[in-house]
Formats: C-alpha cells, structure tokens, sequence
C-alpha cells in the first residue's frame, strides 16, 4: 500500500501534468466549478477528497444569516406554538420555491399526495 504522502505527491504531480495540458486562454474563463470537472476526469481520488472539503466551507455567513432571518419570519409570536418540523418546513419552502402564489396553488393541485400530507400534518405543539 503506497504512503500517503507518496500518493498525494504523485496526484499533485498529475494534476500539474493535467493543467498544463488545458490551453490558458480556456481555462482562465472556466469557473472554478468547471476548471475541477475538468481536474478531475483524471483520477486523481485524494485531491478530490481535499477541494471537496475545501470548496464546502461557505466564504462567508450570510447564507446562515439568511436562513436565521427566514426563521425568525416564520416562527413569529402569532405562530410560537408551530412544531420545528413545520417551521423547518416552511422555510424549505421560502428557500427552495420561486413560484408565485397562483402557481404554487397549481403544484399542489397536481400532486394530491403532498396535498394530503400538508392537510393532515400535525402543525402544532398542543
């Protein structure tokens, strides 16, 4: 089994080799996203462990901020008995639709199974 800074060193080697085989002129208008897509079609299994990691780690808090406020506009004194899964819930939605009422209404009238699931939730901490 070979040492793990032999393997890293040897990645680290075929990714020079790689980058150097994308013209620059090609490469410099890439994303950052799309320059690793292009990485990695070689094999290259610790490297794409590490920027994975990397590129996980949010460069800022605004998104946690965002969620926060989102929170804090659901679970209002008028709603303080919802259960977390239902604000949860909402959230998710807040963040994850871009539909406008009237389409909203829409969706959920062609899907009668998350229709009935919304219908008869518990909501409430009683």
């Amino acid at each position: 089994m070979p040492d793990v800074d032999e393997t890293i060193f040897d990645e680290v080697s075929t990714l020079n080799t790689v980058i150097e085989q994308i013209p620059d002129e090609e490469f410099q208008k890439l994303s950052t996203e799309e320059k690793w897509k292009k990485i990695f079609k070689s094999d290259l299994p610790s490297l794409y462990q590490l920027v994975s990691k990397i590129l996980s780690v949010p460069v800022s808090n605004a998104f946690v901020e965002r969620i926060f406020s989102l929170v804090s506009a659901q679970w209002t004194d008028t709603r303080n008995s919802l259960k977390e899964e239902t604000v949860k819930g909402l959230v998710q939605v807040k963040v994850n639709f871009d539909l406008s009422c009237q389409e909203m209404h829409k969706f959920l009238l062609s899907n009668m199974k998350l229709l009935d699931q919304i219908s008869y939730g518990e909501k409430y901490d009683i």
